[in-house]
C-alpha cells in the first residue's frame, strides 16, 4: 500500500513546536505503536495496484486534519490518571521516589517541588488525592470546578521525526491467532507506527498543586514506563527517552 511509503515532511504547520507550555518527546520502541485498535473500519478486500491484498484488519486512528497518526490527549490523560489508580497509588509514589533520588544527586532546586507531590499523595482522601482532583478533575480543594484558564490541558501527541531511512513511520504487522488448533492460523494484518518514530507530548500544565516542571518530568516517566496505545502487554506501544527534542518537524 503507497501509504507505507508515507514520510513526515510538510506536516510542520500540525506539530507546532510551542503548543501548550510544557512538552517532552519519546521515541518507540520495537516492535511499535498501535493506537485506535477499536475502531472498526473493515469493508473486505482492497485492491492494490495489480494484485489484492488482505485490508487491515484492526482500526487505527488518525488525525482528521493533518491525516497524521496521533495519540489523542485524551487517552494521554487517561494513561496518567491510570498510573495513579495503579496500586491504590503506591506505584506513583515509586516513580516520585525515583524522582527524588535523582533530583537529589544534582542538587536539584526543585527537589522541594516533588517532595511536596508526595505529600499530597500521602494525604488522600476516600475518593482521589487532591494531586488528582486538582490535575485531572479540575476540581480545587473544595470540589468547585476551576476555570478552564487555571486547569491542566493534555493535547494530542504528534510524530514530529523519524529516525528510520527515508523517514517512513508506517507499516504493516500481522496477529497470528490460532481458532483452533487443528486448523492453519489466521493472520490478521494490521498497521502500525514504526520503532525509532519520536512523538511530542504537548501539555498546558499550571502551577497548581506543584510546578509545572514537576509535573511534566513525573508525566514523562509514567509514559515511559507504562506505555501508550493498544497491546502494550506484548510490547507494543512503549518509548524510551528521546536523545534531541527536536524543535521543528523533520524527516
Amino acid at each position: 500500500m503507497s501509504f507505507f511509503n508515507a514520510v513526515l515532511s510538510g506536516y510542520e504547520s500540525y506539530t507546532p513546536a510551542d503548543l501548550g507550555n510544557k512538552r517532552f518527546e519519546a521515541t518507540t520502541l520495537y516492535p511499535g505503536l498501535l493506537v485506535g485498535s477499536g475502531y472498526n473500519h473493515e469493508i473486505g478486500k482492497q485492491r492494490d495496484e495489480l494484485k489484492q491484498v488482505d485490508e487491515l484488519k484492526l482500526g487505527f486512528f488518525f488525525d482528521h486534519t493533518s491525516g497524521l497518526p496521533c495519540i489523542p490527549g485524551s487517552s494521554v490523560k487517561g494513561i496518567l490518571r491510570h498510573a495513579f489508580e495503579i496500586e491504590k497509588g503506591e506505584y506513583v509514589l515509586s516513580v516520585i521516589e525515583e524522582i527524588q533520588n535523582k533530583e537529589r544527586t544534582i542538587e536539584s532546586p526543585t527537589l522541594f517541588e516533588i517532595d511536596k507531590i508526595k505529600a499530597i499523595m500521602e494525604s488522600k482522601n476516600n475518593k482521589a488525592s487532591p494531586f488528582v482532583s486538582v490535575v485531572f478533575d479540575g476540581r480545587d480543594s473544595t470540589g468547585k470546578y476551576l476555570p478552564l484558564k487555571d486547569r491542566d490541558i493534555f493535547f494530542d501527541a504528534f510524530p514530529v521525526k523519524s529516525g528510520n531511512q527515508d523517514g517512513v513511520f508506517l507499516k504493516n504487522d500481522y496477529i497470528t491467532h490460532h481458532e483452533n488448533k487443528f486448523k492453519n492460523p489466521n493472520p490478521v494484518q494490521f498497521l502500525k507506527v514504526l520503532p525509532e518514530v519520536t512523538f511530542r507530548f504537548p501539555f498546558r500544565l499550571t502551577d497548581e498543586p506543584v510546578k509545572a516542571d514537576v509535573k511534566l518530568e513525573l508525566f514523562r516517566q509514567i509514559i515511559l514506563d507504562l506505555g501508550a496505545g493498544a497491546r502494550t502487554n506484548v510490547g507494543y506501544g512503549q518509548f524510551k527517552p528521546a536523545l534531541l527534542e527536536s524543535a521543528t518537524l523533520k524527516t
